[in-house]
């Protein structure tokens, strides 16, 4: 696979909790553990900043929700910013999709690597349309 192959190419957002606006971000691949995701320009955030990942899957029209971590500066090259975050929390329905994304690829889920699970705020009567 091209060294910098995008996997998935997710339209996917991110914002700090206390902030009203959210940054687009894409989304390059992920794990029960986290994701890696590319900004066009450097995110105005820091670790260890806890901030709201807003997101959808391949094949799966559902908008997920998480909170996630930075784990490091981020890397510039020419596709932008790339940023690596890990989930703080994240709702049980995500880390099913999650799963069940990774299955064809032969990836075994680790329950040792599936953070706690646990619905975030926000996620009430939207999220449970986004279900059926």
């Amino acid at each position: 696979m091209e060294k910098n192959k995008r996997l998935m190419d997710e339209v996917a957002s991110i914002a700090s909790p206390r902030a009203s606006d959210s940054q687009s971000v894409q989304l390059l691949d992920i794990t029960l553990a986290g994701v890696n995701f590319v900004s066009p320009s450097r995110l105005p955030f820091h670790s260890p900043d806890t901030l709201s990942l807003r997101f959808s899957l391949p094949g799966k029209p559902r908008l997920h929700f998480a909170a996630v971590h930075l784990m490091a500066p981020p890397i510039h090259d020419d596709s932008g910013f790339r940023y690596t975050a890990k989930f703080v929390t994240v709702d049980p329905h995500t880390v099913e999709h999650i799963v069940q994304l990774s299955r064809p690829y032969g990836i075994v889920a680790d329950d040792a690597r599936i953070p706690d699970a646990h619905a975030l705020p926000g996620q009430g009567q939207t999220d449970q349309a986004s279900r059926n």
